[in-house]
């Protein structure tokens, strides 16, 4: 829910951290991967990557460290209550994500939180074909040519959403 709805990126540790990832090799040892790999066919991948990546330390994750007030937070049933949530935490990180939530679209953020918190309950073809659905919808909204204005032709990164409060959807996710 928090990596939906804030747009944070994960850097080589935190996918690490979360195991979207199993080794790290920097870039410039991409092609040593390749090498390693051709050289080593009777080796299982597992244990070639484990000597690359060796010799190429990750730092830690950013998302470890806040991982408990990310749970907290995320893991209340509404939107409102997850900024609750954030505000009673106090703290830089819960600071910076509660502006990050305020500068996006309250509509996008509502079709998120619904997308995330159905999808659990949805096989993946279900969830694929909602968002098809909604993004189908979604292109055709005010706050999309909105943000397409701000990101792209006048890059002010000031978007003007409309609805400027999130009020609930009106239609079926």
């Amino acid at each position: 829910m928090y990596l939906g709805l804030t747009g944070h990126r994960l850097d080589a540790a935190d996918a690490l951290y979360m195991g979207l990832a199993t080794h790290f090799v920097p870039t410039d040892g991409l092609d040593a991967v390749v090498d390693a790999l051709a050289d080593n066919p009777g080796d299982p991948v597992d244990v070639v990557l484990n000597r690359l990546a060796d010799r190429s330390p990750v730092k830690e994750s950013r998302l470890a460290e806040v991982r408990g007030d990310v749970d907290r937070a995320f893991g209340a049933p509404s939107l409102g209550e997850i900024e609750k949530r954030l505000h009673l935490l106090d703290t830089p990180w819960a600071a910076a994500t509660l502006a990050t939530l305020e500068a996006a679209s309250p509509q996008s953020l509502e079709i998120t939180h619904v997308l995330l918190a159905r999808g659990r309950q949805r096989t993946l073809r279900a969830c694929l074909g909602a968002e098809l659905a909604l993004t189908r919808m979604t292109i055709r909204t005010p706050d999309f040519l909105e943000g397409v204005r701000a990101a792209l032709v006048d890059k002010d990164r000031s978007p003007t959403w409309q609805p400027a409060s999130r009020g609930g959807l009106t239609q079926p996710i």
